[in-house]
């Protein structure tokens, strides 16, 4: 890697039910098996239920276990979207580099002003 080339990112996705489910606690737990037997190279960190953002949410906190300088660590919050059978997905991505800290408080504080069926929700992007 040249230089200090890592990527910080915020992605917003509206997504299909992946449990077939309307219900949001159902829903996170089919993605937090999926999550551990699926690992990907990642660890999860920690999951649960969280009072973080406005509306009623659960998360999954994942990095890589590789223990590489920059490999990415991400939080995903879930949230119910206004139509049936869709979810919102919430990813905060971060290189774990001596900035992780404050780049990934700094992106949960952003998410932190999303709302659901607000007209103002796009994605973006930070280096």
């Amino acid at each position: 890697m040249i230089g200090d080339a890592h990527t910080d990112l915020i992605s917003i996705q509206k997504v299909k039910s992946q449990s077939n489910s309307n219900d949001l606690k159902t829903e996170y737990e089919h993605l937090l098996a999926v999550s551990k037997k699926h690992s990907h190279g990642l660890k999860l960190v920690e999951s649960g239920k969280t009072d973080v953002l406005s509306d009623p949410a659960y998360f999954l906190h994942h990095k890589s276990d590789t223990g590489t300088y920059g490999e990415m660590e991400a939080i995903t919050f879930i949230l119910k979207s206004e139509e049936q059978g869709f979810y919102y997905h919430l990813i905060a991505g971060a290189s774990q580099t001596e900035k992780l800290m404050k780049n990934m408080s700094m992106m949960i504080h952003s998410l932190k002003t999303f709302k659901i069926g607000s007209k103002r929700n796009t994605s973006h992007h930070f280096s």
